[in-house]
C-alpha cells in the first residue's frame, strides 16, 4: 500500500512538469548556474541541507520529491522507500561515490521557498528544483546549467543570459 501511494505521488508531481509558471517567475533561479554562483548568496538563503548519507528518515512530501529525481535522471524506474534509498547511495549500494541533497532555500528578492534535490554522478550535479510548497517541478539542473520549465516550454538559462 505504501509503494502504491508512493507511485501515486510520484505521477502527481511528474505531471506537474506539463503545467509550467511564466518565465519572469522562474528567472531568479539561474542564479543557480555554474557560471553564476557569485549571485547566489545573494539571492538566495539557503534553509536547510540534508544529506541522504548522513540522515535518518525523509518526510513523505521529501520522499516524492527524490523519487521524482531519481526516476528523471534513470536511477530508477520506480519509487523507492526512505531504506532503499539510503541503500542505493551507501558504500554497500549501486552508487557508493555519488552523492544525494536535498537542499531548500529561499529567495531573497521574492521570499520564495524551492528545493533542489540533486546528485553527483560525476564532476557536475543533476537535480530538480522544486516549489517547496506545491512540489511542483520548476527547472532541470543538468551537468550545472539550469532548464527553466515554463507555461510555454523549457528556457535554458545559458541562453537567457547571453
Amino acid at each position: 500500500m505504501k509503494k502504491f501511494i508512493l507511485i501515486l505521488s510520484l505521477f502527481a508531481v511528474s505531471t506537474s512538469f506539463a503545467k509550467g509558471q511564466k518565465l519572469e517567475n522562474l528567472k531568479e533561479l539561474c542564479a543557480l548556474e555554474a557560471e553564476q554562483e557569485e549571485d547566489y548568496e545573494s539571492i538566495f538563503e539557503e534553509l536547510s541541507t540534508l544529506d541522504i548519507k548522513e540522515i535518518n528518515s525523509l518526510t513523505a512530501f521529501e520522499l516524492e520529491l527524490v523519487n521524482a529525481h531519481l526516476v528523471q535522471e534513470e536511477y530508477t524506474s520506480k519509487a523507492m522507500t526512505f531504506a532503499e534509498i539510503k541503500k542505493f547511495f551507501s558504500q554497500e549500494g549501486e552508487q557508493p561515490f555519488n552523492d544525494l541533497y536535498i537542499i531548500t532555500f529561499k529567495s531573497r528578492v521574492t521570499g520564495r521557498t524551492y528545493i533542489q534535490v540533486k546528485t553527483w554522478p560525476g564532476d557536475n550535479p543533476y537535480g530538480l528544483i522544486f516549489d517547496a510548497k506545491t512540489g511542483k517541478t520548476l527547472a532541470h539542473n543538468g551537468d550545472d546549467s539550469i532548464v527553466l520549465l515554463t507555461q510555454n516550454g523549457p528556457y535554458s538559462c545559458w541562453s537567457l543570459n547571453k
